[in-house]
């Protein structure tokens, strides 16, 4: 525990004056919680104590009223705090009009997918076979905080693919190990024909193995996310081919992104167990897959011709 100068109290915060090096607690300082929080994140901000502020006022109005070339020439020292704390609201204020932006776009997407299920069960209810329903998604409001932490978890995530089925090298260094991912994987890059793709790291997920275990999953993260949809794209010819069949490239999903993909494919396996199997997961949502819907049109005429053909 920390001693307050001048009350004498045992605390656990205390802040010092810049100019008399007096430490205060926050009850003599008459310092609030929020003044406190930017102290502690802003350098540029300094404290005075009651004692030393009239001292501090009188040489920053003598250098202010000062009429040297020099120190006209110099900005005041108020107008550079004012400049300093004006760039940190407007961060903050862009960062905050940011998260709102996206709080409204998951709350659009949630709305999209309520919608497109409430849709989807009403037109099997309608055919001969209709889908047993299950619980459509709720529409729920969302923590502020935890919608912070998920933008923030999806932004870190947003270049990173997951790979699948790599071999671990057998080094013992550990710098070689890596090298030796990151030469497979360039390797698979130029397999899928993918150029001028710029890897910034590699990761094996998890505690290493023993021998013989499956290998663990690499995480890939590169500098581009147009490079990473561009690979994905291309990812099921790896299926194709014998030496990748094995490999499976994936994007670095949130738990939550996780959690909403689980659902979304628990309820396309409810619809395909009723014999529905022309919908499909696309977007985060189930839809009709589009190359069934054309086969399904081109399939009736000639089913037709036939019956003519036999009366």
């Amino acid at each position: 525990m920390l001693v307050c100068d001048e009350c004498c109290v045992e605390v656990e915060l205390l802040v010092e004056c810049e100019c008399c090096n007096t430490w205060l607690c926050l009850a003599c300082g008459k310092i609030s919680n929020k003044v406190w929080t930017m102290l502690q994140h802003y350098n540029a901000i300094s404290f005075y104590c009651k004692a030393c502020q009239p001292v501090v006022k009188q040489c920053i109005d003598k250098r202010s009223n000062s009429s040297s070339k020099d120190d006209t020439q110099r900005p005041d020292i108020t107008t550079c705090l004012e400049k300093k704390l004006m760039g940190i609201v407007a961060s903050v204020e862009e960062k905050v009009n940011e998260l709102m932006s996206f709080k409204d776009k998951l709350t659009q997407e949630n709305d999209k997918v309520t919608k497109t299920y409430a849709s989807i069960v009403k037109n099997l209810s309608e055919t001969k076979n209709p889908v047993a329903a299950t619980p459509a998604p709720t529409n729920d409001r969302q923590n502020p905080i935890n919608i912070i932490d998920e933008y923030n978890d999806r932004e870190r995530r947003k270049n990173n693919l997951i790979v699948t089925g790599i071999e671990e090298s057998k080094s013992l260094d550990p710098n070689m190990r890596k090298e030796d991912d990151n030469k497979v994987i360039k390797k698979i890059m130029e397999t899928l024909k993918v150029n001028d793709v710029v890897i910034t790291k590699t990761i094996r997920l998890g505690a290493k193995k023993d021998p013989g275990d499956k290998p663990r999953l690499l995480l890939v993260a590169l500098d581009d996310n147009k490079k990473k949809r561009v690979i994905l794209s291309h990812a099921k010819e790896l299926r194709e081919l014998e030496e990748w069949n094995t490999v499976y490239i994936s994007p670095d999903l949130t738990r939550k992104e996780q959690e909403e993909g689980k659902k979304l494919r628990e309820q396309l396996r409810l619809l395909r167990e009723q014999g529905h199997n022309d919908y499909i997961i696309r977007r985060g949502m189930i839809v009709k897959d589009p190359k069934k819907a054309v086969e399904n049109t081109t399939r009736k005429p000639i089913a037709q011709a036939k019956e003519v053909g036999s009366k």
